[in-house]
């Protein structure tokens, strides 16, 4: 008798523990920066992480500079997860830029991952080097761990190397496209990441 109370008693350790346990670390995702304009005008500048995994404040991510191919430091995680009904009711940002962070322009079997959204803060060095990337890559690109680095091979996170490339799918009626940063690791082809980076417009 005793010996069954004191393996149910381990086995509720156990489980409590597993509960508390910390989320798996998440190596990438997507970012997105709303920016306001006359339609929008209570939006100054908020940036946006869509995650594959909860993490927690404090994270911190590197943005990848496609155009130039490197790593730039940091974006560190400023909330707690966001729902649709808190980028509604708290950032009050248009539907259509719920619908990029979320990712609602596919249907869910055919995304990637579901966004997990966070806001983001830029460290001032950051903020600073976002002026001076053209085109749209100043308002949303690829994120990876912030302890990630660079290689003649491509991003090396963790015990992967990862080549990247990038494409762009229209969404339909032309309201705007969606970039697909695809990594592909350098040593198992078949092991393929994809994030998507949403830029809707109506």
């Amino acid at each position: 008798m005793k010996a069954r109370l004191l393996l149910a008693w381990i086995t509720l350790l156990m489980t409590s523990a597993g509960c508390g346990a910390d989320p798996a670390t998440v190596e990438y995702g997507g970012w997105r920066r709303m920016v306001s304009d006359r339609a929008y005008p209570k939006i100054v500048s908020v940036d946006f992480a869509m995650l594959p995994g909860d993490v927690k404040r404090g994270e911190r991510f590197a943005l990848y500079d496609y155009h130039v191919g490197e790593l730039v430091c940091c974006m560190v995680v400023s909330s707690a997860r966001l729902r649709e009904k808190e980028l509604q009711k708290v950032y009050m940002i248009p539907n259509v830029w719920i619908t990029d962070l979320l990712n609602q322009w596919r249907s869910a079997g055919n995304r990637p991952f579901d966004p997990h959204v966070y806001e983001l803060k830029p460290t001032s060095e950051l903020d600073r080097r976002l002026l001076s990337i053209p085109d749209q890559g100043a308002y949303g690109g690829l994120l990876v761990r912030a302890d990630a680095s660079l290689s003649n091979r491509g991003i090396r996170l963790g015990a992967h190397t990862y080549q990247v490339r990038r494409t762009t799918e229209a969404l339909a009626d032309d309201d705007g496209g969606i970039d697909v940063y695809v990594l592909s690791d350098t040593q198992d082809p078949s092991r393929r990441i994809d994030v998507d980076v949403p830029y809707g417009t109506n």
